[in-house]
């Protein structure tokens, strides 16, 4: 994985709206991690927001293989269907982002893969990293794969059960 880099919030307020960078729901450092994991899949409903009554439409498919699956049925239309869910997920996806990148009050950290770097959720903010310091690991600290790294202490963990249970 390549070192994270630090944003400074005064360089990326210049290229966002005055108004996102509101100190509600703010933190003063922000780490945007685990660079894995986006996907890019095609509608399988669409959830019709317009009107007084919400409704939603149904492709039914069957997995055949791992990474393929073959359509059963679909709905009249269903083509103007997906691509309308599509730029609702587009959207939502990028308001996330959005969301995402403003609420560091002095540093966002961003993390990035060294190698194959195509399924990074934080890929369209790559742009601004170029001049940006790279933060160091600090002499003599060791580096653990993933799996190997504590995740969370039992205090944090005890925490989020108590939070996931309501």
């Amino acid at each position: 994985m390549r070192p994270f880099f630090g944003v400074s919030m005064d360089r990326l307020a210049d290229t966002l709206p005055a108004t996102s960078l509101s100190p509600i729901l703010e933190a003063p450092y922000l780490f945007l991690a685990d660079p894995t994991g986006a996907s890019d899949h095609e509608p399988q409903l669409h959830v019709d927001r317009g009107g007084n009554r919400v409704r939603g439409f149904l492709c039914i498919s069957v997995p055949r293989g791992e990474f393929t699956s073959e359509v059963l049925a679909y709905p009249s239309g269903w083509d103007a269907y997906a691509a309308r869910e599509k730029q609702f997920q587009d959207a939502e996806r990028d308001r996330l982002l959005y969301v995402a990148a403003t609420r560091a009050g002095t540093r966002l950290v961003v993390a990035q893969r060294e190698k194959v770097n195509t399924r990074n959720p934080w890929a369209p903010l790559e742009k601004y990293l170029d001049d940006c310091p790279s933060l160091v690991f600090p002499e003599g600290a060791e580096r653990k794969p993933l799996s190997e790294r504590v995740i969370a202490d039992d205090a944090a963990a005890a925490a989020a059960a108590a939070i996931s249970s309501g």
